[in-house]
């Protein structure tokens, strides 16, 4: 039986396929069609990580789908034929935008969900489930547990609440199904990788580009003084995406055999003081933090308060996530790579394109 992986072409998904890869003799790689080959995507990553391509053609099956479609948006016999080849389902597909919309978030986060649970069901396969920790919304303090799923305080931003929706449907898909159900809440994941053209970006570098289009607006040269409303203590949790990947892998493969849920959160948060440093150190800009939103905001304040809307709640946040259980798997947090400003700084160099100093 093969895996079928959906998202196995993004940021995440590219290192549980490589994983998944040295696990299982196939893979179905379930990708949007009229997107970039997935098996050209996946090539250049594996080749960039040093591993033997070769044979890659004959164990991994790229296969056109629509997750928003009923049957994938497949014909209801190819439909059928798939999931009699699929033993384990990984849902990785999701739209990370902070800032859309909620009907688009919506068409992917949580009716693409329904759709992957459609496939797991009528394959009677095990699934795993790639949520956020985030599900917990715009709870700012306290600590919130591996199960909890409430959203009496609400949602920072649609993409929260999309991904909240996403996990509803599968702990309730699980009620009524054998197979177990993983499911995986990741904090922020990040890489201290250079940018390339062939690899996916992630939220950190999204953010940088966003700070570079506003710094092209800016009249002079010279460096800017950006006042940022928050908390001067808030912290964000932030891992590198290849632990996230291997923690996931290892509780599929022993703890999670008969399902669960798991923050794969890093044991130390990061302050926003050091990631606003770490873009300190690659663009002209520094940062101030104040407790709200100026009366008189400059120009490049305008605009990006209202493009980093969703981004923006984060610098008042000080909870933590339950992570313990995650260790009660044998997952060894302590050994996972720390993500302090040299980290963050070296995942954004190499980027700077013309007419933004340095």
């Amino acid at each position: 039986m093969a895996v079928a992986v959906t998202g196995g072409t993004g940021f995440l998904g590219l290192h549980l396929v490589r994983g998944l890869l040295r696990r299982h003799d196939r893979i179905l790689l379930l990708g949007h069609a009229g997107s970039r080959p997935a098996l050209d995507r996946l090539r250049a990553f594996l080749g960039a990580c040093g591993d033997d391509t070769s044979a890659l053609g004959e164990r991994v099956t790229a296969v056109d789908v629509d997750v928003s479609r009923p049957h994938l948006g497949l014909p209801e016999p190819r439909f059928r034929a798939l999931a009699g080849e699929v033993g384990e389902v990984w849902h990785c597909a999701g739209l990370v935008d902070l800032q859309g919309s909620p009907g688009r978030l919506r068409a992917v986060n949580v009716e693409g969900t329904r759709r992957v649970l459609e496939l797991a069901g009528t394959a009677g396969a095990r699934l795993c489930h790639v949520s956020t920790a985030f599900v917990a919304g715009a709870r700012r303090h306290g600590t919130a547990g591996d199960d909890d799923l409430d959203a009496g305080a609400g949602f920072e931003n649609a993409y929260e609440a999309s991904k909240h929706e996403a996990e509803r449907a599968v702990r309730e898909w699980a009620a009524t199904h054998r197979a177990p159900v993983l499911v995986f809440r990741p904090g922020v994941l990040v890489t201290d990788q250079p940018p390339s053209a062939d690899l996916p970006e992630h939220t950190v570098l999204a953010l940088r580009r966003l700070l570079e289009w506003v710094l092209r607006r800016r009249p002079s040269a010279g460096p800017i003084v950006v006042r940022v409303p928050g908390d001067p203590g808030a912290r964000l949790n932030m891992l590198d995406v290849r632990d996230a990947a291997a923690a996931m892998l290892a509780l599929a493969e022993g703890a999670g055999r008969s399902g669960g849920a798991w923050h794969v959160v890093h044991p130390h948060d990061v302050r926003m003081t050091s990631l606003a440093a770490a873009f300190e150190a690659v663009l002209p800009v520094r940062f101030r933090v104040v407790p709200g939103e100026p009366e008189f905001p400059t120009d490049e304040e305008r605009v990006l308060y209202r493009l980093a809307r969703g981004f923006l709640p984060y610098h008042f946040h000080r909870r933590t996530f339950a992570g313990e259980r995650l260790r009660e798997a044998g997952v060894d947090t302590g050994a996972w790579t720390a993500i302090d400003r040299e980290y963050l700084v070296a995942g954004l160099t190499e980027l700077t394109p013309a007419g933004v100093a340095g």
